[in-house]
């Protein structure tokens, strides 16, 4: 029925939001980096560098305004975090060694 299916919807979205990081804490985030709040590529269009043009428009951006890195909060484990790896980006580790989601990137000089 429709009611059951906005249900599972709903059902699904909030499980979701309770997976992702949290707010981003300001005393986590390197100096003069340039953050990436949200990046989206349609399932249909996954696999073909749109997300990858898109992260380089944005590092051009940022190095062009004088930041010297980028960072961005993913799920620990998750495919879009498999997705910046691939894409250079790296972890950055807790002071105890956990990582919760902050990975960063290097803006050449």
């Amino acid at each position: 029925s429709p009611a059951l299916s906005r249900f599972t919807l709903g059902l699904k979205l909030v499980l979701a939001r309770r997976r992702t990081p949290g707010p981003e804490r300001p005393l986590r985030v390197p100096e003069g980096s340039f953050g990436v709040l949200v990046l989206a590529v349609v399932p249909g269009a996954q696999g073909e560098g749109v997300g990858r043009t898109l992260l380089d428009a944005a590092a051009r951006e940022a190095q062009a305004a004088g930041f010297t890195g980028m960072h961005l909060t993913t799920d620990p484990g998750s495919a879009s975090a498999r997705f910046y790896a691939a894409q250079g980006w790296a972890p950055r580790l807790e002071g105890d060694g956990r990582w919760e989601g902050l990975m960063t990137r290097p803006l050449p000089s």
